[in-house]
């Protein structure tokens, strides 16, 4: 397996699984999915490189686990001094290669990526446990409104 920066050459096949996770947490997108698809397309073409950072994880040429962040410039802080916070997103991984541990290293190349950045907090939002257990291990912990890793 090999794990690497995405390129707008990788769009469409980032456009399918990001598709494909949304239906997995929201059962089916019916009649909206066009509209999704073209937005999420959009917002890829426009943001890839710029504030969005993404990495796929691929198998014999095929991505089969994205994980990306984006970087959000906010008022500097006490326990923040940059202001600058990573948002991870779009992590998620084809349901046939889960258990492998490639979550986890997507994570950890995210993770280090944006500690390269000179980014010092990373926050995401999950609802399902099996990614809150991986996020707590990797050092996250909950506050009201999302998870937190200060680095």
């Amino acid at each position: 397996m090999k794990i690497r920066r995405l390129r707008k050459e990788d769009i469409p096949e980032l456009l399918n699984l990001r598709i494909e996770q949304q239906k997995e947490y929201h059962e089916c997108l019916n009649e909206e999915e066009k509209q999704i698809i073209e937005y999420t397309k959009d917002y890829i073409n426009e943001n890839l490189d710029k504030d969005l950072f993404m990495f796929g994880v691929f198998e014999k040429n095929e991505m089969v686990a994205i994980c990306g962040y984006n970087i959000w410039n906010g008022f500097p802080s006490l326990t923040n001094h940059s202001g600058k916070i990573a948002y991870l997103c779009s992590a998620y991984t084809k349901q046939e290669y889960r258990g492998q541990g490639i979550m986890k290293e997507l994570l950890d190349k995210s993770i280090n990526a944006i500690k390269e950045e000179g980014t010092t907090r990373i926050k995401l939002n999950s609802s399902k446990e099996n990614a809150i257990r991986i996020y707590s291990r990797l050092g996250f912990t909950k506050d009201e409104t999302a998870m937190i890793l200060d680095l």
